[in-house]
């Protein structure tokens, strides 16, 4: 018995030294684990919501006292109207008109004169750039022709007017009259005197 206690001895020995370098060694990680830190998914802001659709105020009083104005005449009456206003405030102007051009009406036909007064109206444009015009007027028209044709026409004048610049607008509109005879003669020879005729035309121009 003697002998053996020296081989186990040394057997003992050998195992015990193994199995304290087994527990030294680190326990390996998990090889599906993932040691490293992952930054969340970058969160990007809403987009800004759309703000309100721009609009254009409407004229101010500042070019409201447009003293002039010159517009082609286009229909029974053609040529050219100019307009000079001897009062303007933020409500409507007082003006005093002059017409050259061609006159074209169921009583009788030619160039002619004319010469009259207006009173325009400005409206609000519904919430754009222009502004709505209202011109009731009376007019008288001279024909220069040997029939010495003369017509008063009272008319009304509708119109739109688009401010381009602190001192200058542009004008389109429509205009309807009723021209009477008051003397003169018809293209027939007979007497103009009471006879009517409508006038419509078309005008537009610049106010400045």
């Amino acid at each position: 018995m003697g002998r053996l206690y020296g081989p186990l001895s040394v057997l003992l020995a050998g195992l015990l030294s193994c199995r304290a370098v087994q527990a030294q060694q680190p326990l390996l990680a998990a090889p599906c684990e993932s040691t490293s830190l992952q930054m969340p998914p970058c969160v990007c802001p809403p987009p800004a919501a759309a703000g309100p659709v721009p609009y254009c105020a409407p004229p101010t009083s500042l070019n409201r006292g447009l003293p002039f104005a010159v517009e082609l005449m286009l229909g029974q009456e053609l040529g050219v109207r100019g307009q000079v206003a001897p009062y303007a405030d933020n409500f409507g102007a007082f003006v005093v008109e002059g017409f050259y051009g061609e006159l074209f009406t169921d009583i009788g036909s030619s160039q002619a004169l004319g010469a009259g007064a207006r009173w325009l109206l400005w409206g609000n444009g519904l919430g754009t750039c222009g502004s709505l015009v209202f011109g009731p007027g009376v007019d008288v028209f001279f024909g220069l022709n040997h029939r010495a044709l003369i017509l008063l026409t009272p008319s009304v004048d509708l119109g739109w007017m688009l401010q381009l610049g602190p001192c200058l607008e542009w004008e389109v509109g429509l205009e309807v009259g009723l021209g009477i005879g008051v003397s003169g003669h018809t293209d027939h020879g007979h007497s103009a005197v009471g006879d009517f005729s409508q006038l419509i035309s078309l005008y537009t121009g610049l106010r400045f």
